[in-house]
């Protein structure tokens, strides 16, 4: 059984961002994908999982930056599987540059849903075997819940679900999220900053068709902290908590 799953990244143009690096949104979609060929290396990869009538699904994540890579540059990522916390399946991510350093890393909680109930399985009653490389780990924390700022959320805009955003699972793939989020900040913001952290908490399925509206808030003003949500436009329910944080470019 292959514990740790590795390979090396290309960054091309189309992954990166107006100043070059690695976009979040590919960031994500790395990380996802990495995620999804260990799984089927250990044989719980979609196909297997379609047999059983489940699907991996993302609950939470917290990603901590570095440094990006640049258009051009070549990365190396290592996954692993860490065990099982409560009702969460966790994996870490370690991305290093050509010197081998870290730049990048990860953790993340993920469910087991059922296709047609659409609801998280207990991991207790699925027998999944998986190294759960113990001790091994990215970011020791395990992602928890995120509340609301004491500042009331802003809000920012107002967007329905399109076509293109609808992955096999018929929802939101989680990578999209972080294009909402993301479109809360100017040209001029993410020109003069990088995201040094960000953490997203999934709440709720979003499906082809559905109204999303999104709301910032920051405690200070002069913070480089932001919080950000998405809520349902039909109930009002959150479908998305993250927190992000920035620092300043020299």
């Amino acid at each position: 059984m292959e514990s740790i799953f590795e390979e090396d990244l290309y960054v091309t143009a189309y992954n990166t961002d107006s100043n070059g690096w690695l976009n979040i949104y590919s960031l994500f979609n790395f990380l996802q994908e990495a995620g999804g060929n260990h799984a089927k290396k250990l044989g719980v990869g979609f196909n297997s999982m379609q047999t059983e009538g489940v699907f991996w699904a993302l609950s939470r994540i917290k990603v901590i930056i570095n440094a990006l890579p640049k258009w051009g540059d070549t990365i190396h990522l290592q996954t692993w599987p860490k065990g099982v916390d409560k009702l969460f399946f966790m994996r870490d991510f370690i991305l290093t540059d050509k010197n081998s350093q870290p730049i990048i890393t990860a953790t993340s909680a993920w469910i087991v849903v059922d296709v047609n109930k659409r609801r998280p399985l207990k991991p207790q009653t699925i027998d999944y075997s998986m190294p759960d490389n113990h001790g091994k780990f990215a970011i020791r924390e395990i992602p928890g819940k995120l509340t609301s700022p004491t500042t009331t959320p802003s809000f920012r805009y107002e967007r329905n679900v399109s076509i293109n955003e609808i992955d096999v699972n018929q929802h939101v793939n989680n990578a999209h999220y972080v294009q909402w989020l993301m479109d809360c900040f100017d040209l001029s913001y993410v020109s003069s900053h990088q995201l040094a952290s960000i953490q997203i908490n999934y709440l709720e399925e979003m499906k082809y068709g559905d109204k999303i509206s999104i709301f910032t808030a920051t405690n200070d003003v002069s913070s480089n902290q932001f919080y950000i949500e998405g809520t349902k436009a039909s109930d009002h329910s959150k479908a998305f908590q993250a927190l992000t944080e920035w620092k300043k470019l020299d």
